[in-house]
């Protein structure tokens, strides 16, 4: 029995001492597949830490007159574009391709759409240079800057975010406020690019100063001046490893990532504010929190959505002006155009829309919803060629681009037409994939009774019954 709880704890101790570069190699993971993995197995990986840079080309101003509730009325739609370092050889250990980009972009609609903040993916490129797969410390991550502008790497027109191989002893670092990110590969995927973009918007982190004069009491009184200038992100210090004792619902004193834990601290090692008052309940769920546990951080408080707001409107005409774009840019693919695609052509491009929305294609003019409904970065082969596109976080009820083509969509179909709706004397009309979709098939038509049967080259088979009538 003494030598099965050893081995439990020894097999716990190695839990706790383990990186996230280690999890990767021994389990041949993916970047996408961290996240899920370390939870499933109840993993204690810390995140390692972040460092934001005051921006030196901006007077930085937080101290806005109020924190309200935002109705999120202004709609905002920002360029995004991804820098992902490899050595000069072109080579790099974790693959960071279309499909983690993607997924990048995806995360961070899924947390700042809800804020009307919406990212438009613009393109990523690659940086063939070993001196700047290794970034170490706030200065080199701003020479890094330099020598993208310096040799055409980097988009003035959008949010720029580098991905790197090693940020020594951090995950992340960002100009706050700017335009300007840097991510650690293995983190892409994880909150810690959130955190990042979230500075970016002047968002602190929640335990900014702690310990010092400028910290924020725990009774709240100078939540709107102190710590991260937000009243609904509680007082905090900066967690550490041995600092995650008195979890609330949890007795062992562990993280815990299922069963209800609400991943928030009672008095965690007696710490007191600078108003010699116990912290309580410090959020290390919040995205902001500090080296807090992959799988623990998952949201943003409303607070925060309005100070990001604020700091956009502040910004609006200077740091923000060159990045933004308009709604209807997130209607359009990033691979393919609606202009000009044959739809019978085995060459054409497939439209593909980023990941992170909630797509509907629906009947152009019409209100009812065509019968698939999908949120991947295809449209489905199904859908009828004159469709247009809705994306539900933009608006339950707009659409644009209508006649939507659907390349390679069609085999062609049937017009089965009748004197009587009985259709006890019929004739059929077999028509190929360029007279199945000609807007004027139902006009040319005589009266009468018809079914319109269209074959798609998946299999699929849709018909409309119709009355003709002058």
């Amino acid at each position: 029995m003494k030598n099965t709880v050893f081995l439990l704890m020894l097999i716990c101790s190695l839990s706790f001492s383990q990186t996230i570069e280690q999890v990767i190699e021994e389990n041949d993971l993916k970047i996408n597949e961290v996240e899920g993995f370390i939870k499933s197995n109840n993993l204690q990986i810390e995140h390692d830490d972040c460092i934001s840079i005051d921006n030196p080309d901006f007077v930085k101003n937080d101290n806005y007159a109020s924190q309200q509730n935002s109705e999120n009325e202004t709609q905002y739609v920002f360029n995004v574009y991804f820098h992902v370092i490899n050595k000069t050889n072109g080579t790099r250990v974790v693959e960071i391709g279309e499909d983690q980009i993607m997924d990048a972009v995806a995360l961070l609609n899924a947390n700042f759409n809800q804020y009307s903040i919406f990212f438009k993916f613009t393109g990523y490129g690659s940086i063939n240079d070993s001196d700047w797969t290794t970034i170490n410390g706030p200065s080199e991550f701003i020479a890094l800057q330099t020598y993208a502008k310096e040799n055409g790497y980097y988009k003035n027109e959008a949010f720029n975010v580098f991905i790197c191989e090693d940020l020594v002893d951090r995950s992340g670092m960002a100009m706050k406020p700017g335009t300007v990110s840097l991510i650690e590969d293995k983190y892409l995927l994880s909150s810690s690019l959130l955190h990042e973009v979230a500075h970016n918007f002047l968002i602190h982190h929640i335990y900014l100063y702690a310990g010092t004069p400028y910290c924020e009491y725990v009774n709240g009184s100078n939540s709107a001046t102190r710590g991260d200038k937000i009243t609904d992100t509680n007082a905090s210090h900066v967690l550490d490893a041995n600092g995650l004792d008195n979890i609330q619902g949890n007795a062992d004193d562990e993280v815990v990532y299922h069963g209800g834990t609400q991943f928030s601290y009672n008095n965690p090692n007696n710490k007191l504010d600078c108003n010699d008052e116990l912290y309580q309940d410090v959020q290390i769920a919040n995205y902001m929190s500090s080296n807090s546990y992959f799988g623990v951080r998952n949201s943003f408080t409303e607070g925060q959505g309005v100070r990001m707001r604020e700091s956009i409107v502040n910004y609006s005409n200077t740091i923000y002006s060159d990045v933004q774009n308009s709604i209807s840019s997130l209607y359009q693919p990033y691979v393919g155009n609606y202009a000009g695609v044959n739809p019978n052509s085995n060459t054409a491009t497939p439209l593909k829309f980023q990941k992170g929305f909630d797509y509907q294609f629906v009947y152009c003019n019409k209100t009812h919803v065509v019968k698939k409904q999908c949120s991947v970065n295809e449209i489905p082969i199904g859908h009828p060629y004159h469709t247009s596109i809705k994306i539900l976080q933009v608006s339950s009820v707009n659409t644009e681009n209508c006649n939507i083509p659907r390349p390679e969509a069609y085999n062609g179909g049937q017009i089965i037409s009748s004197s009587n709706m009985y259709f006890d004397n019929y004739s059929i009309e077999e028509i190929n994939a360029e007279e199945i979709q000609d807007a004027d098939l139902i006009d040319n038509l005589n009266d009468g009774f018809y079914i319109i049967k269209t074959n798609y080259k998946n299999g699929e088979t849709m018909q409309e019954t119709i009355y003709k009538s002058n």
